[in-house]
């Protein structure tokens, strides 16, 4: 936009703003986060807000909606292969609107999100925990599961999008929902592409290949310069810690099946090998030739964390800074020691390894001085922060009151990847 013309935005990344999943009790503040967030805006403007994913909690849709809670329990095939009824609709509707209103309306959130523009993308929680990959959620064409998506869907659309498709990769018309909401931002000298990872999801892929064959055409056009900077938003990991070293170290650990059933969503599952493999190709193509730095933003595993991907054929890299979550807390302190020990093992296997196509290795980096600590286990948001025109970006976890870190406060160069003294 014009207000940007020539510089680098000051900008916000957070995920995992659900309040149900919040810590509860007299003392609990799910909102200081949001309440910093304000103060750093107060203090310099932020320019833009990136939001990526569980801006909303639908995973409660099943058993809040009376009319849904009754089919659930019914255990009736044919119940559903009707779509929903517009009073059982109504009610849907209704399930949705209210969580929309909860969530935007608490004052530090809505300070914000009325001073600052949005950039908003969904994730499974937005619609009900799960889609698109879980036994249930993942069979989009039943009847009845179609009919709560396509409520989630429409609301998304009104509190999370404005209704505004001028910026829809699908080249649908304004107005026109039917596709996928991946979408391309241009703000200065930075581009922001934002994936829609759960419209076209099942089991065995993250996008259609039609969707990635449209991201191939976009960076193919898009002028540089003035684009210096491209932010790909991707609201699961294109890379985290290796399932299989996981498996190991958490096997006796209560909790870890959940974040072990969370990381067969992300693009290092083994069924997304070859899609993972032709998106990171892409970007390192994009970047080395066009001389741009591709940096993507991640979040869902519920700490804060920094991946650094190689491709020694293109001689460049891509870093992943990962800020989750905003409200959600982060898993137990046994389960997030265990994902320290598998990070210390081998970041995804090191490397993706297909028989044909660039080879990527990868590895997630120290975030303080001692090296001691790749992952902040604490509530966080990310600030990108320019260090002037042309020259990158820092990026800086702000958090919550943390074990581990006796600071609340974490930088790295994404230039180097190196922790910055704060």
């Amino acid at each position: 936009g014009p207000c940007f013309a020539n510089a680098s935005p000051r900008i916000a990344f957070c995920t995992g703003n659900s309040s149900p999943f919040a810590k509860q009790g007299p003392d609990a503040d799910f909102n200081y986060l949001w309440t910093r967030m304000q103060e750093q805006a107060s203090l310099s403007p932020i320019h833009l807000l990136i939001m990526g994913g569980a801006q909303v909690c639908g995973d409660s849709v099943w058993n809040t909606v009376e009319g849904l809670r009754r089919l659930m329990a019914m255990n009736d095939r044919d119940a559903l292969l009707r779509p929903p009824d517009q009073y059982l609709k109504d009610d849907i509707t209704g399930f949705y609107v209210r969580s929309y209103l909860r969530e935007f309306t608490f004052a530090s959130r809505a300070w914000v999100l009325a001073r600052v523009p949005s950039i908003m993308i969904w994730d499974d929680h937005d619609i009900y925990e799960g889609a698109g990959m879980t036994a249930f959620a993942s069979k989009p064409d039943v009847p009845l599961v179609k009919g709560v998506f396509s409520v989630a869907r429409d609301y998304f659309w009104v509190f999370q999008r404005q209704g505004d498709g001028s910026t829809l990769l699908s080249h649908n018309p304004a107005g026109d929902i039917n596709g996928p909401f991946t979408s391309f931002y241009a703000a200065g000298c930075v581009g922001i592409l934002s994936l829609d990872l759960r419209t076209e999801r099942t089991r065995d892929q993250a996008m259609s290949d039609h969707s990635l064959d449209v991201i191939s055409s976009l960076l193919q056009r898009l002028p540089t310069p003035p684009l210096q900077h491209l932010f790909v938003v991707s609201p699961v990991p294109v890379g985290f810690v290796d399932c299989s070293a996981v498996e190991k170290t958490t096997a006796a650990v209560l909790g870890a099946e959940s974040v072990l059933q969370d990381m067969l969503d992300h693009w290092s599952a083994p069924m997304l090998q070859a899609q993972k493999q032709r998106l990171l190709t892409m970007l390192f193509d994009f970047s080395a030739k066009r001389q741009v730095q591709v940096t993507i933003l991640s979040g869902d595993v519920k700490v804060g964390a920094l991946l650094k991907i190689e491709s020694k054929s293109h001689g460049v890299s891509i870093f992943q800074p990962i800020s989750s979550a905003m409200v959600v807390p982060p898993p137990g302190l046994r389960v997030t020691s265990a994902l320290q020990a598998a990070a210390g093992i081998k970041a995804v296997k090191s490397a993706l390894r297909l028989p044909k196509g660039p080879q990527f290795d990868e590895s997630l980096l120290p975030l303080d001085y001692h090296g001691s600590h790749k992952l902040a286990r604490a509530e966080n948001f990310l600030l990108l922060q320019p260090r002037g025109v042309g020259s990158g970006y820092d990026a800086i976890w702000l958090l919550n009151n943390s074990a581990d870190f006796s600071v609340h406060r974490l930088a790295v160069s994404l230039i180097t990847g190196a922790p910055i003294q704060s």
